[in-house]
């Protein structure tokens, strides 16, 4: 199939050249023209819509894509209602030194590097999001990732992290289970929200299993897990989900 980002494969802009506004909304199909306000932006996702197949999966990741042309020339490859575009991923950065984020340089990632989630299509096979630790995945198979969840029965939270290097680039300020390194974007909030709560019920439980044991030599001062308890507690106890009411109880050390 056909990427969206590749220029080659674009419908002639001259057959668009004709088209009233609604036709041109119409013949777009599904993908994102809400943004546009002239019919000069309507023909550039009228082009960037002519070179994606009509089978439904491409139709579906074209429905979830942005249409928006960037400043280079290139379409975004990011997804539908993002606020910032997505850097280009087909354009070096002048040096090509890569991006920076939240003052930390990131390697560049091309729209040909595969995703390194589903290692299956390159980023710009499909809509990608930048996480906040600066690296590329395609949305759908983040979240995919999350839904898939922990990969044995007792419960943990590694596959919330990017896959490549395991930050976040969460904010400071954050508390509780928000400090913990997973994929940030905001896409992704609506999918990781309840497992991070389910973290935060974990480690309250593992408190209080560790309150019950006594002095803890790790979490005295100078300790290895001083002032974190409850991270203490995820390392050392092993927890499950029980089948019926979807709460965790405690399942043995690891």
């Amino acid at each position: 199939c056909v990427e969206p980002g590749n220029d080659a494969t674009l419908a002639p802009a001259g057959k668009s050249g004709d088209m009233s506004v609604r036709e041109l909304r119409r013949a777009c199909g599904a993908a994102d023209t809400s943004w546009c306000v002239d019919k000069k932006e309507l023909r550039e996702v009228f082009r960037v819509a002519g070179g994606v197949c009509r089978a439904g999966e491409c139709q579906s990741r074209l429905k979830g894509s942005c249409t928006k042309t960037l400043s280079c020339g290139h379409p975004c490859g990011g997804v539908r209602g993002e606020a910032t575009c997505l850097p280009c991923l087909r354009c070096a950065p002048p040096g090509d030194a890569g991006w920076t984020r939240k003052g930390k340089s990131r390697p560049r990632m091309t729209a040909d590097d595969p995703c390194a989630i589903c290692y299956v299509d390159p980023l710009g096979a499909a809509p990608a999001i930048l996480l906040g630790c600066g690296h590329v995945v395609h949305v759908q198979c983040a979240i995919d990732k999350i839904r898939a969840g922990w990969p044995g029965p007792a419960i943990s939270f590694n596959h919330l992290r990017c896959p490549l290097c395991g930050a976040s680039g969460r904010e400071a300020e954050e508390v509780g289970s928000r400090q913990f390194p997973v994929m940030r974007h905001g896409s992704l909030d609506e999918e990781i929200q309840p497992v991070l709560a389910l973290r935060d019920a974990v480690m309250r439980r593992g408190r209080r299993r560790l309150l019950a044991e006594g002095n803890v030599a790790e979490l005295q001062p100078g300790g290895e897990w001083e002032g974190r308890p409850g991270e203490l507690a995820l390392a050392r106890f092993n927890y499950y989900k029980c089948g019926k009411c979807g709460e965790p109880y405690f399942g043995g050390l690891r």
